[in-house]
């Protein structure tokens, strides 16, 4: 198992070049609520983390936002490229930063129109280009909620994801910008390669992967209408409010892709606990939604194709990390601080879920077997 490999980077990314900055110029900082701007302190503070990061931070945070910025922590742990930062008048924002200039500026634009149509992601308040900081989303991260909730309360809170996933698809086609986004997931190479994960896992298990019609599967997967989709749609990158309203962040990988790809994001990652008849449930209420104009025949093959490959790419990440020196991972350290969820549980429901959905599609249901060896041999590790 230690050669196991894994292109979920590139399956994260979708796309190997850095996106253009598609919409020239910047959009006016818009102020947090904020008094009168006034000079930075000079005055010396103290930072538990990061001294002279958090400084300069506060320095710029002062000086286009006004105040006096009393506080910065790393909720994610101070190695992660986003903070919180709060002021003394009790104002709060999120402030990240990007290696990549051409996603930063990507991820401004989308939220700065986003926001017009009302959609349910947070508002930027300040960007330059490196620093952005937006507005802080009160509430409760969906994969803690998921983990914490039954049945019946896992089902309505998918629910709500899906719908306002949903309802930002609805935005994105308002504001006209599912063609101003790089396309993603577009290459034959990476559907290919997308592909071949099952043979990898395979392969470190002494498992043959059975025959599939690969041409047929590459066919399904191109995203020959593509449309924006946030795409990291991860229960960790959402935030449930009090009165249930779920909305998303971290848009730095969005792009243009099959609307379903959002769809299968959220309901086939390692954090939503693998429940058949409630996903059953929602596949049909949510692929119409979804679908694009596709008939239900076709969207319901291409969910069902696409979530047996995003599970199999999951289930790798997790085997590549379980790999690594510390085994299994804490399950609380990773809902703290939304890891990978390399726990056994984990990769076997991964395993669950991904036969399950296999079994409704002729193409892939070959693998259902498969799975649940794969499942057996996890169990050693």
């Amino acid at each position: 198992m230690s050669d196991i490999s894994t292109h979920f980077p590139d399956y994260l990314a979708g796309y190997r070049e850095t996106p253009c900055p598609f919409w020239s110029g910047n959009s006016a900082p818009r102020p947090l609520q904020s008094s009168t701007i006034t000079p930075p302190s000079t005055q010396p503070r103290q930072w538990q983390d990061r001294p002279y990061f958090c400084d300069n931070l506060a320095r710029l945070c002062e000086e286009h936002l006004g105040g006096r910025v009393s506080d910065i922590t790393f909720p994610g742990g101070s190695d992660r490229s986003a903070c919180l930062v709060r002021w003394e008048d009790g104002r709060t924002a999120i402030a990240s930063f990007r290696g990549e200039t051409g996603r930063a500026r990507l991820e401004e634009r989308v939220l700065h129109h986003l926001n017009q149509y009302a959609a349910p992601v947070p508002n930027v308040l300040f960007f330059n280009g490196i620093v952005m900081l937006q507005e802080t989303l009160v509430g409760e991260r969906l994969s803690t909620l998921l983990a914490n909730a039954d049945a019946p309360a896992r089902h309505i809170v998918l629910a709500s994801a899906l719908s306002s996933l949903h309802q930002i698809h609805l935005a994105a086609a308002q504001a006209g910008i599912d063609q101003a986004v790089p396309v993603i997931g577009g290459e034959e190479d990476w559907i290919a390669r997308h592909i071949r994960q099952l043979r990898k896992i395979g392969d470190a298990f002494d498992i043959p992967v059975p025959a599939l019609d690969k041409a047929s599967l590459q066919d399904i997967l191109l995203p020959l209408k593509p449309r924006l989709v946030k795409w990291d749609a991860r229960p960790g990158n959402a935030m449930v409010d009090a009165a249930g309203k779920v909305s998303w962040f971290d848009w730095e990988h969005c792009g243009a892709r099959n609307r379903l790809d959002d769809l299968v994001w959220l309901l086939c990652d390692e954090s939503v606990p693998f429940c058949s008849t409630t996903e059953q449930a929602l596949l049909t209420e949510f692929v119409p939604l979804f679908a694009d104009g596709a008939p239900l025949e076709v969207a319901h093959r291409y969910a069902a194709v696409a979530g047996v490959l995003h599970c199999t790419a999951r289930l790798g990440l997790i085997l590549h990390k379980q790999q690594g020196e510390e085994g299994w991972w804490d399950r609380q350290e990773i809902l703290d601080y939304d890891y990978i969820g390399v726990t056994l549980p984990q990769a076997q429901q991964l395993c669950a879920r991904a036969a399950d959905w296999a079994s409704r599609e002729p193409l892939v249901a070959s693998l259902v077997p498969w799975f649940a060896d794969v499942a057996g041999h996890i169990e050693t590790l």
